[in-house]
């Protein structure tokens, strides 16, 4: 993974039928197309997508600067923010600001993929985290687990209620995942025969 502005291109180099050279700069994908379920139903012909969806809706904060803004006019906000003891929002830089432009044509690719191409789509309430926090990892995989198992819980009961065929599917797995009465009783008699660990001499 590769974040303009934060870390240079791959190159990934490659000849064509003439023998000549061309190189490709490869960077994230979640530039072009953040949620790609286009890719899982039509290329590798999903016929049940279920997209989660882990992007931030809200842009950026930004202050009205007017037309122009100069180091000076930078410095009496911030002085009149610090006399006032109000927070103004900050002046994006420019990795901020690239980085915004780049997910434009991804935030179309995802609007339409939700019309056309998903069947469940999730977005967990994991927006307070940054993109490179990855010491929060355990409590944004507890957050998105129990948002998913809600969310699932639901769209099975939906498909029940209109008779979609694939709640037998899930009526299987479910049953699989259980272990059998036989299978239970056996561990158990494995278990209680089992000899006691003797001490070990001194």
């Amino acid at each position: 993974m590769t974040l303009i502005s934060y870390l240079p291109p791959i190159c990934d180099a490659s000849r064509d039928e003439h023998g000549d050279e061309i190189v490709h700069l490869l960077v994230d994908g979640g530039y072009v197309n953040n949620l790609p379920a286009d890719v899982m139903a039509r290329g590798l012909g999903g016929s049940t997508v279920i997209a989660v969806d882990v992007s931030s809706s809200s842009a950026f904060p930004s202050q009205n600067w007017g037309d122009s803004l100069t180091g000076l006019a930078w410095c009496k906000w911030t002085l009149l923010s610090l006399i006032s003891r109000k927070s103004r929002a900050p002046v994006p830089n420019m990795a901020a600001i690239s980085t915004q432009l780049a997910y434009v044509s991804s935030e179309w690719q995802r609007h339409d993929a939700k019309r056309a191409d998903i069947e469940l789509y999730l977005q967990p309430p994991v927006q307070q985290f940054g993109l490179l926090e990855f010491g929060s990892l355990a409590e944004i995989q507890t957050v998105g687990y129990q948002y998913a198992k809600a969310e699932i819980r639901r769209w099975k009961a939906a498909l029940r209620e209109r008779g979609d065929p694939r709640c037998v599917i899930f009526d299987l797995a479910t049953e699989a995942a259980q272990p059998k009465p036989r299978e239970r009783r056996a561990s158990a008699e494995a278990l209680a025969c089992s000899p006691s660990p003797e001490p070990a001499s001194a």
